[in-house]
């Protein structure tokens, strides 16, 4: 309660007292008040209501997320990603999952890894040409297709090696049904490069390619397929893997005397025999 001293002169007049007198004297400490005021409020609700993850809405916002355009926590980027998030392949936690060896021993007895059919070193030695063409269409496919994914070359290598494997056993010609689009077209390529290859083999006065041969190819290209793919719906590990150096530096260690074709690859690709220097995981070969 504020009380105003009338001067004499204004007895019996009107009360108008002014609040201006008061005004500028609790100003500045008004207005320090509802400061400190707005402030506790501000703080009170970051601590309240933290950032949280735009997937689960649960755990705390920890990484940017560029397939979302949004930050996600640790554990959704872990368990979300390339099942349900489309990750690109310049993703730095992407990367940095790739960095590390993470074999899946469920893959020795998968029907896809064809484990009795027997791919060495020697063989790596005697066919690189045939390998690079292999990798190199394969490589081209992806690069003229944004949208392919490991398992769609993952489920054309299957199906060609298992035709091949009948050829083989038993002379028939088989083909596998109940395939996409993009796989049958990709069969279709590889099955030209196994021809034309050995086409040129028999041009050159070499023996023709072997049945075999030509399915240890495809089971070694399958091999490395599934070793580099995560296994998820959505990987580019083996697309990707084929468009950097890796190529080089596990490849080549297996065939150290092979030497380097000349026509040049396109932009993005690394063949196989471009340097011998890399080396052949032990778990991709029989002997």
């Amino acid at each position: 309660m504020v009380w105003f001293r009338l001067n004499p002169a204004q007895r019996g007049k009107a009360f108008t007292p002014s609040l201006q007198p008061l005004f500028h004297k609790h100003f500045h400490k008004i207005k320090l008040q509802l400061r400190v005021a707005v402030n506790r409020n501000v703080i009170g609700t970051v601590r309240a209501y933290p950032l949280t993850c735009v997937l689960c809405e649960t755990g705390k916002e920890k990484r940017f997320c560029p397939a979302l355009h949004g930050r996600i926590c640790a554990a959704c980027c872990g368990k979300h990603r390339e099942l349900i998030l489309d990750c690109p392949s310049d993703c730095p936690y992407l990367k940095q999952a790739r960095e590390y060896d993470r074999f899946r021993p469920e893959l020795l007895g998968d029907e896809r890894w064809f484990a009795h059919v027997q791919v060495g070193k020697d063989f790596l030695e005697a066919h690189p040409v045939l390998l690079d063409d292999l990798m190199e269409r394969i490589a081209q496919r992806a690069l003229g297709n944004s949208s392919l994914r490991d398992r769609d070359m993952i489920g054309a290598l299957t199906a060609l090696a298992r035709s091949f494997e009948t050829r083989v056993n038993s002379g028939l010609h088989y083909e596998a049904t109940r395939l996409s689009l993009a796989e049958q077209a990709l069969i279709q390529e590889l099955g030209e490069v196994i021809g034309d290859y050995d086409e040129e083999s028999g041009e050159m006065g070499d023996p023709h390619l072997h049945g075999s041969d030509a399915l240890k190819a495809l089971v070694f290209v399958l091999r490395l397929a599934l070793d580099n793919s995560s296994g998820r719906p959505l990987s580019r590990g083996f697309l990707d893997f084929l468009r950097t150096g890796v190529a080089e530096r596990r490849v080549h260690h297996a065939v150290p005397h092979c030497p380097a074709i000349s026509r040049s690859p396109p932009d993005g690709i690394i063949l196989v025999s471009a340097a011998p220097t890399a080396s052949v995981s032990p778990r991709l070969l029989n002997s």
